[in-house]
């Protein structure tokens, strides 16, 4: 009878300590799993860093002016043409490592989506190459007033808070942005994956600004801006 119990003791003893094997090397079979994917993940993600471009504005004399304003300007016109120019001098430049597709220039006034203009631009390889603009080191964009961005707005607009948005994609179509402000107290430059964010009122941006730089606030919203 005591050897019929021991048997029986150590059949289930064996029985869980298999299960138990079998658990852990299903458990480990899902790690090791896991662990591969996020391995390809980054491996994937360190072969698109190493094609991704930056697109900016870069200032022709390499430094950004206190006064921003002179580098939107509006070329005057004939009257009765159908056509407005705006000169930014500024060189549109791909300081990233890889070519910058599907390029779209914005000009928002206000902080109001769609209060502006957008231009489609051929793509931007990396490099000196890729450096974008006239011999003067500015860069001239030609368009129509449309009833959303009428001729007064259009007269109006360089006295206005203006941002200047480059929206493009790397070879892999990732979306990428980066942001030019007129005003001072934000960043000449701010860059970001995806598509621009939502545009926010100048005003409560430096506010805000003020508010952080005087240890008022530490808040920053999802826009990108303090």
């Amino acid at each position: 009878m005591s050897w019929y119990v021991s048997t029986t003791f150590w059949t289930g003893a064996a029985a869980v300590f298999t299960a138990v094997m079998a658990g852990f090397t299903g458990w480990s079979v899902v790690a090791s799993q896991r662990q591969q994917r996020r391995a390809l993940q980054q491996s994937e993600q360190h072969h698109q860093d190493g094609f991704r471009p930056v697109l900016v504005l870069a200032p022709s004399d390499d430094a950004i002016p206190l006064d921003r304003s002179k580098l939107l300007k509006l070329v005057p016109t004939n009257s009765g043409a159908t056509e407005r120019t705006y000169i930014i001098a500024c060189l549109l430049t791909n300081i990233g490592v890889g070519p910058a597709l599907n390029v779209h220039l914005l000009l928002r006034m206000r902080g109001i989506d769609g209060y502006g203009i957008s231009r489609e631009l051929t793509p931007v390889s990396a490099g000196l190459l890729g450096s974008r603009g006239e011999s003067d080191g500015s860069i001239r964009v030609t368009f129509k007033p449309h009833d959303g961005f009428n001729d007064v707005d259009v007269q109006l607009s360089t006295g206005d808070p203006w941002e200047l948005l480059l929206e493009y994609e790397d070879v892999f179509g990732n979306r990428f942005h980066t942001i030019h402000s007129k005003i001072p107290l934000q960043p000449w430059t701010v860059c970001g994956k995806g598509p621009a964010p939502l545009g926010v009122d100048p005003a409560v941006a430096n506010e805000r600004l003020r508010a952080t730089s005087a240890g008022l606030s530490d808040h920053r919203d999802d826009t990108g801006y303090p």
